[in-house]
């Protein structure tokens, strides 16, 4: 072989053609990604249903013969705003706490758990009224109830006097306008609590105690149907048509046509007298005799399923305005009084009269079994991949999560090492617990919740009445058993968490599976999403006055400038107020975004742009293997 003669090049010289060499390569071989073109995110994302259980960290199962999503490209736009997100020059954890609490205008008019909770609640929508079209695959028999209940309400049947059911309700609980009721209150509070009929007012009790005590508040609050009454009567009487429809739901209750006109007139004179009055009560609603009058009745009409010592609490305008109503009008007058708000109310909710213009009579519908039937109509969509290894890998990835804010408060500079002590013993303390029935997913445990929900008729006031008596008595069920896992674990809405003493904080199961087992993204995101809305929920152990103590029964001694820098770092108050920011709001914690950021980077590199982009695997290792092998050790 040729000796080839050696070229001696000077060391300027040598290290401009190793940097021109680099640069060609990365240049030819290392794409840089660029989002897919066409709307935002969001606006695509709209009106899909989440796809279920997609790639979820260590199910290898789900990598097996895998079928991409119709919106791949979607999803990888948003990978693509979550690495864009972290501004690596600033700090790697610049993450998805922020970009989920921060509303980021420029990919979206609206936070991303605000986005996916309504995306949830339009799948939920979707897929039960399907099943009201008969269109699916026959479902529970709780679902079935719903279902029923929801036809019958779409298809009222109005008649007129003594045929409508309004008047056979009346008629059935020995009701009328000349019946001579004794007690305001009383009738008033059975009608609420019997029938779940809020015409006055709705009562509100805590689920727990709040922090340091050992008693729930009982309040009043603000009935919605009273208050668009009272607007609506308003506009009535500017336009004159009271009497028309004070006519029309005095008949439908049976009440003969003779001497209507003096009835609606008295009814009038009364209601007027009562909501327009502005009289003072001189502290009376805080006498003695009327609230022990008040527990005396609750005791009464929730058969003593109000459980141990609570407060009665009087004095929100709810209570106000409706004790004003009670020492304003005589007994007579009152009599009259509730029952036409009854009657009333219930004209509405049967459909005889309407009170909005161009309503919406399905969604209206809708609303109304959701209310009711909510548990059994959310379940398919929330609880549709749930076991117990997927939960599990909610409590590791919660775990990990406090350990990471634990280590950043012990390592902090901005935290004198006393406050230090104390915050990390309070973070270490807590114990978290998910609102999630053992065997919900195959269905006992809301079969047994409806099994005494009756079946509806299709005559819907009288299936609404009866559906309504049977729900309130499963609510003081719930109370009296103490179980708030029971009515939160089903909400739709992403974001919510409790507490039950000063370090045990429940997480209702539905805020998180709902992303990260519906959503359908790549690990990076559902985790990325995930550890945000973890981050958030630990804060409620936060809130309010639970900031002040560390969990052991000592106070946690912050300084003013300590507490309004830790509230500000991993809350999102400050994320919020700084959205329209140029900047951008300040880092925080997440899980593990710097190792979901090294994961996005490492499959890019592997697979390439357009392989990337359009999701198709080029080898058994994937990018979903890949971003596997880097998150799995985050959460162990």
């Amino acid at each position: 072989m040729k000796n080839i003669p050696r070229v001696f090049l000077p060391p300027l010289v040598r290290c401009a053609v190793v940097f021109f060499l680099v640069i060609t390569v990365l240049v030819n071989y290392v794409p840089s990604y660029q989002p897919p073109l066409g709307p935002p995110l969001y606006d695509q994302l709209s009106n899909k249903t989440p796809s279920p259980d997609v790639n979820v960290v260590g199910d290898i199962s789900a990598d097996i013969n895998r079928q991409i999503p119709r919106d791949e490209a979607d999803i990888n736009h948003l990978a693509w705003l979550l690495s864009h997100s972290i501004r690596i020059n600033e700090d790697p954890c610049q993450n998805f706490h922020s970009y989920v609490c921060g509303n980021y205008y420029e990919v979206g008019n609206g936070s991303l758990i605000s986005l996916l909770a309504e995306n949830l609640t339009s799948a939920i929508h979707r897929h039960f009224i399907s099943i009201g079209l008969d269109k699916p695959e026959p479902p529970s028999e709780a679902v079935l109830k719903a279902a029923r209940f929801y036809k019958s309400c779409l298809r009222p049947v109005h008649k007129n006097g003594e045929t409508h059911a309004l008047a056979s309700f009346f008629k059935e609980n020995n009701l009328s306008f000349e019946s001579d009721i004794v007690g305001f209150l009383d009738i008033t509070l059975e009608i609420l609590l019997r029938y779940g009929l809020g015409i006055f007012f709705t009562i509100e009790l805590d689920w727990q105690p709040q922090y340091g005590q050992t008693t729930r508040y009982l309040r009043l609050g603000a009935s919605d149907p009273f208050e668009e009454w009272k607007n609506t009567r308003k506009t009535m009487q500017r336009r004159g048509n009271f009497a028309s429809l004070a006519k029309q739901v005095i008949l439908a209750t049976g009440y003969g046509t003779n001497g209507v006109t003096i009835l609606i007139n008295q009814i009038w004179f009364t209601e007027s007298k009562l909501l327009d009055g502005t009289g003072r009560l001189k502290r009376r609603q805080n006498l003695p005799e009327l609230v022990a009058r008040w527990r005396e009745l609750l005791h009464l009409y929730t058969n003593g399923a109000l459980p141990g010592p609570y407060r009665l609490q009087l004095k929100s305008k709810a209570a106000l305005f409706f004790h004003r109503m009670l020492y304003r009008a005589e007994g007579g007058q009152q009599s009259v009084y509730v029952i036409w708000e009854l009657a009333r109310h219930l004209a509405v909710v049967s459909g005889l009269i309407t009170l909005r213009e161009n309503q919406h009579w399905p969604a209206y519908c809708y609303n109304i079994s959701y209310a009711i039937f909510g548990p059994a109509i959310a379940a398919p969509i929330l609880f549709k991949s749930a076991n117990s290894s997927k939960l599990d890998q909610v409590r590791r990835m919660s775990e990990t999560l406090v350990k990471e804010i634990q280590i950043s408060i012990e390592s902090s500079t901005w935290l004198r090492r006393e406050t230090r002590a104390h915050l990390s013993r309070k973070l270490g303390l807590v114990k978290w617990k998910l609102g999630y029935a053992p065997g919900l997913e195959d269905w006992p445990g809301l079969e047994k919740r409806f099994r005494d929900y009756p079946t509806a008729t299709g005559v819907f006031l009288a299936d609404y009445v009866k559906t309504k008596e049977v729900h309130a008595r499963t609510l003081y069920r719930i109370i009296a058993s103490n179980n708030s896992f029971e009515s939160n674990n089903f909400k739709s809405d992403v974001v919510g968490a409790f507490l039950k003493g000063p370090s045990t904080l429940f997480v209702s199961a539905a805020s998180v599976l709902s992303p990260l087992f519906c959503y359908g993204a790549p690990p990076e995101v559902n985790y990325g999403l995930l550890g945000s809305l973890v981050l958030r929920n630990l804060m409620s152990a936060f809130r309010p006055t639970n900031i002040l103590y560390d969990g052991n029964g000592s106070t946690i001694p912050w300084t003013t400038e300590e507490r309004g820098i830790f509230e500000d770092r991993y809350q999102c108050d400050l994320f919020t107020e700084e959205a329209n920011s140029s900047s951008g709001p300040a880092a925080t914690i997440s899980i593990r975004c710097q190792g979901a950021l090294q994961s996005l980077q490492k499959s890019s590199l592997w697979e390439g742009k357009e392989h990337l982009r359009l999701a198709t695997p080029r080898s058994p290792r994937g990018r979903s293997a890949l971003l596997r092998e880097s998150l799995l050790p985050l959460l162990r």
